[in-house]
């Protein structure tokens, strides 16, 4: 006899945990066995902190128990404090133990309340990064344990608190330290890729199938997983018909995460389940790249998201709106993909790859060839009299890249109807090679500290409109204050000053910083002088 299987339930209402085990007798006569179910801190394995025992007979093939164990003074895993719990269940007989699983996991619940994501109970802004989880000679797994434990420590000292898988679910590995880190990470299916696979035949809904079950199966224990999402940006109908199917299958697997159906909501909009639910709400899941340059009329665009034209009159942006996407106003809203682009430091990546890289690979081909072409087109039009170090043409763009990020996640951080968004990318490589904040080989580009700065839980958006002046028409500044922690109150120093450094207008002012988003200052400068 053997455990084939554990589904661990935490309750967080009233501070239990289930476990659903699947008991396997492989003989051909029934067999009796003593099981027991022990809860341990991880921190402290030698330590007890809930048990049960139970004498079972099983009979031939499989066997399902469960059972419910209270938790006393639980600690929730979050990304401020991940802690985690060990299950481990033992089957013996009389004459010695036939098998003991131990399973991580931790006692933790995301959803949604009043139009607010929460955590445990306690609200929480989701600050995500999409992830493709490329690496520079391994390809699909990291290059070792150092560069995954890197990566995800970057991603958290960026301030993110979520990292969004996309096409592969990520090695046991990798999750292994997310649980520990405390990241929490949407749990993403390799079943849609913007019409170009899996191909459609009469075997596609098996297939999908089987890809979800698995993907499930194998990470429902997880504390870092926090939500499924089944499909991205779907674009044929025979992939949108198995939306609602293919999310109950993932709620029968799973009965306590969030479901999204379809991030992006490109076939009639996106859904979302909350935990236990079986019917969907709305949800407005947006994807949206302004692309080159920023302007402020973007900008205000994101103000606009989930808005009604009642807002939108009294914001004075009746006239502007937010295209690309299904969105229903005063719904929650998610923009899970956001982001600018540079090119990685090449002249930096191609000296390590000569150095640590595989010349069959291609990431040691395409960042190879990339400086090239470069170098190429800047002596062709005559640009290398303005970049003849190509490593300065990179990190310049790394500059804008930077800028660009941290305004368009000031935008929609300034927006009370959006719960959190998810920037592409963590890392570059391969198609989204421009989109990452750090590059292939894991060291932060230039765009890895704006974005940063835009992450903080405590936020200033400046702002000069417009910000070429004439003299004759002056301008307008205004600080928003963007709070995710507890009120505070202090000085605020606003201050411009001239190319030559002269002072030219200061001002001074004690203000409060409210939880949430508030204007601090707001001035029209008189700009004659």
């Amino acid at each position: 006899a053997y455990v084939g299987d554990v589904f661990l339930e935490p309750q967080l209402t009233d501070n239990t945990v289930t476990a659903h085990v699947r008991l396997e007798n492989a003989g051909q006569v029934a067999c009796e066995v003593a099981v027991a179910v022990a809860i341990r801190s991880a921190d402290d394995l030698a330590k007890v902190v809930a048990e049960t025992t139970a004498n079972l007979s099983l009979v031939p093939g499989t066997n399902k128990k469960s059972w419910t164990l209270a938790i006393p003074e639980a600690r929730y895993w979050s990304p401020d404090d991940p802690h985690l719990y060990v299950a481990a269940i033992r089957i013996a007989d009389e004459a010695s133990v036939l098998d003991v699983e131990d399973v991580r996991f931790g006692m933790r619940e995301l959803t949604i309340r009043n139009n607010k994501f929460e955590l445990n109970g306690k609200p929480i802004y989701i600050k995500a990064a999409f992830f493709e989880g490329l690496y520079p000679n391994e390809l699909a797994l990291p290059d070792s344990p150092e560069m995954a434990r890197r990566e995800i420590k970057l991603a958290k000292e960026c301030g993110f608190n979520m990292i969004r898988p996309w096409r592969k679910p990520p090695p046991p590995m990798w999750l292994d330290m997310c649980d520990r880190l405390g990241v929490m990470v949407v749990g993403g299916m390799p079943i849609e890729c913007m019409r170009l696979w899996p191909t459609v035949t009469p075997h596609l809904r098996d297939r999908i199938e089987e890809t979800v079950s698995s993907a499930i199966l194998r990470d429902r224990n997880r504390a870092c997983v926090v939500q499924w999402e089944i499909f991205n940006e779907i674009h044929r109908r025979e992939m949108s018909r198995l939306k609602h199917s293919t999310s109950m299958l993932a709620r029968r697997l799973d009965p306590t995460r969030l479901i999204l159906d379809e991030s992006g909501g490109f076939a009639g909009g996106a859904n979302i389940y909350l935990p236990y639910q079986f019917e969907p709400q709305r949800f407005n899941d947006v994807h949206a790249y302004p692309g080159s340059l920023l302007c402020p009329s973007q900008c205000d665009a994101f103000l606009t998201i989930s808005k009604t034209p009642e807002e939108l009159e009294a914001m004075g942006l009746a006239g502007a709106s937010f295209t690309g996407s299904k969105i229903v106003p005063g719904r929650l809203s998610v923009v899970s993909e956001i982001g600018y682009g540079s090119l990685p430091d090449l002249v930096d990546n191609n000296r390590r790859f000569a150095e640590f890289g595989n010349p069959l690979t291609p990431p040691y081909r395409y960042h190879q060839m990339l400086a090239e072409s470069f170098r190429h087109v800047l002596k062709e039009n005559g640009l290398d009299s303005v970049y003849p170090d190509l490593q300065k043409f990179c990190l310049d763009q790394q500059a804008i890249h930077s800028e660009a990020n941290k305004r368009m996640l000031e935008a929609i951080r300034l927006n009370d109807s959006v719960g959190g968004y998810c920037v592409h990318a963590l890392t570059g490589g391969d198609w989204v090679i421009g989109a990452g904040l750090l590059d292939l080989y894991r060291n932060p580009k230039s765009s890895y500290w704006g974005t940063k700065e835009a992450n903080q839980p405590r936020y200033l958006a400046l702002r000069v409109r417009p910000r070429n002046v004439y003299a004759c028409q002056g301008t307008r500044i205004t600080v928003d204050g963007v709070n995710d922690l507890v009120p505070i109150s202090g000085k605020l120093l606003v201050e411009v000053v001239s190319k030559e450094g002269q002072r030219v207008f200061q001002n001074e002012s004690e203000v409060s910083m409210a939880s949430g988003i508030g204007q601090l200052f707001a001035d029209q400068l008189d700009t004659a002088k």
